[in-house]
């Protein structure tokens, strides 16, 4: 076995072990040792050149890497409105769209509302058959509350 290869079976192994270890920072040492393989397999420093390569190319993996990964870690998405003021939850955006009564809604029991191309639990103030054209109103978790548009 050549001392890429060598290199090479440790990348894997680093970056496979990921999976086992929460953190994401053995991934990148796995990059180093792959970079380190790449270089001896064309040419053959010394080992100190080989741990000088693999611990460079680790940190700087490392600090690329998590920059670049800040926000999937912290939970955040990849997109990032201006401002908390700008950013619209999927119950503001539901409030005042327009739906079709799928399920007859007779208060105070619950019925079935189509909105935006999903299927709502819906409460309105008076009865409302299948067919009818409402706007939604408010929402409380899974349950929107409709008024039928005139």
């Amino acid at each position: 076995m050549t001392v890429a290869q060598i290199w090479l079976l440790l990348g894997i192994l680093l970056a496979v072990s990921e999976f086992a270890v929460p953190g994401l920072v053995i991934v990148f040492f796995g990059i180093g040792a792959l970079v380190t393989a790449g270089v001896t397999w064309f040419a053959e420093p010394s080992l100190t050149v080989q741990i000088g390569i693999f611990a460079a190319a680790s940190v700087a993996s490392l600090l690329i890497g998590r920059r670049c990964c800040r926000g999937v870690l912290r939970g955040q998405t990849f997109r990032r409105a201006a401002s908390d003021e700008d950013i619209e939850t999927a119950s503001d955006a539901l409030i005042g769209a327009t739906g079709r009564v799928t399920g007859a809604i007779r208060p105070p029991e619950s019925g079935r509302v189509a909105v935006r191309g999903s299927d709502w639990s819906a409460t309105a103030d008076e009865p409302l058959e299948p067919g009818a054209t409402v706007r939604v109103v408010s929402r409380d978790g899974i349950v929107i509350h409709v008024k039928q548009e005139v």
